[in-house]
């Protein structure tokens, strides 16, 4: 920043009450998804904390292991083409969030163009994606606009969720959340083999859950020196 600016914090750091920075920090949550039984829905739900903590929006980010995108026949991965930075999508997966003790949604959100307007509403804008790479249901699978094989089909499928209430602040602007932990709720069907263009999907899953939250600096010049105090 310009010196003058600089100069101006200083000096507001020698108020009473000191200077307040406002800010966002990303809160990373790993869990895991263990193998789930040919055939059936598996059910998963995992408690990501936050208690009393003010979050505006949560990221679920799903690792799928390299044999999964083993190409069929090759030696070669399809992982090759995102270098491994890849986002697993499951052909029929859907998931709801219960907040302070309410589910979010009505439903589980299952549609897949209804999953990828929430990442749109989390981003600000739409998410820049090709088509197969986020909707990999079983309908867009057998349309062959991407291949299993070929590194895009279902590689790049977040599942998102924002709990900004409209209000153009970094503190404020959330959803404060209150004793009880945020639970996310994930459902998939599970098949053990690859069937024409679909892959397999009951496979062990890494998750990682990226929480955007506000946080407060106060930094107060003492006289001693400054001192820096952050709380969520």
């Amino acid at each position: 920043m310009p010196s003058e600016i600089q100069n101006e914090v200083v000096e507001q750091t020698k108020k009473q009450g000191g200077y307040r920075l406002e800010f966002y920090d990303v809160v990373n949550v790993e869990k895991n998804i263990p193998t789930g039984t040919n055939g059936t829905i598996q059910s998963i739900e995992h408690r990501i904390g936050q208690n009393g903590r003010e979050v505006h929006n949560i990221i679920m980010w799903k690792e799928g292991q390299a044999s999964d995108l083993k190409v069929v026949g090759n030696n070669a991965k399809s992982s090759a083409l995102l270098l491994g930075q890849h986002c697993r999508g499951f052909e029929e997966e859907e998931y709801n969030c219960e907040i302070n003790g309410r589910d979010e949604f009505n439903e589980f959100k299952f549609n897949p163009v209804s999953q990828w307007n929430e990442v749109g509403e989390v981003l600000g804008s739409d998410f820049k994606v090709d088509r197969p790479m986020y909707c990999n249901d079983s309908n867009t699978s057998q349309t062959l606009l991407a291949t299993r094989n070929d590194g895009l089909l279902g590689n790049m499928k977040p599942l998102c969720l924002s709990l900004r209430n409209g209000e153009p602040l970094l503190v404020g602007g959330g959803r404060q959340i209150g004793n009880y932990p945020i639970v996310w709720k994930w459902k998939r069907k599970c098949v053990n083999t690859a069937v024409q263009n679909c892959r397999k999907s009951n496979t062990t899953v890494k998750c990682n859950y990226f929480i955007e939250v506000s946080r407060v600096a106060n930094i107060m010049n003492t006289g001693r020196g400054m001192n820096v105090v952050v709380s969520y």
